[in-house]
C-alpha cells in the first residue's frame, strides 16, 4: 500500500482497501457548523466541541481508527468564507504535520501510526493552492 501524508488532488477517486479509513466530505456543506457535523458523522469522534480547535485536536488523535491510512476526500469544496477556508486548511495541515512528527517519535510504539491524506478534486486545485499559499501551507502538497 502506498501511504500518503499530505494534500493531493484527484480526477477519479481510487478504490479504498481494507487498510484505509475514508471520510468522503459530501457536497453542499455550507458553513463551519455543517462541516463540523459532517466530520463527526464520519469519524464518530469520542469527544468533539464542534469548533476549529476541537477539529484540530480530534484529527491529531485518531487512536480509535484501526486503519493506518486515513483519507479525507472532498468532492466539492465546502462553502466557507475565505477566512474559514484558510483556517480549515491550517487545521488539516496541522494534523498532517502532527502525524508526520508522531511517526518520527519512537517514544510511543504502542500507538497506531496514521497517515493522513486530504484529497480535493483536481478542478479545485487552483482555489485550494491559492488559499494555502496565502496561509503559507504549500509544503503540505504531495
Amino acid at each position: 500500500m502506498n501511504l500518503v501524508n499530505g494534500i493531493t488532488f484527484f480526477t477519479k477517486e481510487p478504490e479504498a482497501g481494507p487498510e484505509v479509513f475514508r471520510a468522503a466530505i459530501r457536497g453542499g456543506i455550507a458553513g463551519p457548523e455543517a462541516l463540523f457535523e459532517e466530520y463527526d458523522r464520519h469519524f464518530n469522534f469520542p469527544y468533539f466541541g464542534f469548533n476549529w480547535d476541537a477539529l484540530d485536536e480530534c484529527l491529531k488523535d485518531l487512536q480509535w481508527i484501526s486503519q493506518p491510512q486515513v483519507i479525507i476526500s472532498h468532492h466539492t469544496l465546502p462553502e466557507l468564507s475565505a477566512k474559514d477556508f484558510r483556517i480549515y486548511l491550517e487545521v488539516l495541515s496541522s494534523a498532517i504535520e502532527s502525524w508526520r512528527k508522531f511517526r518520527e517519535d519512537e517514544r510511543w510504539p504502542e500507538f497506531i501510526e496514521h497517515w493522513l491524506e486530504v484529497r480535493f478534486k483536481l478542478a479545485d486545485e487552483k482555489l485550494v493552492k491559492s488559499a494555502a499559499g496565502e496561509a503559507g501551507l504549500v509544503k503540505y502538497f504531495v
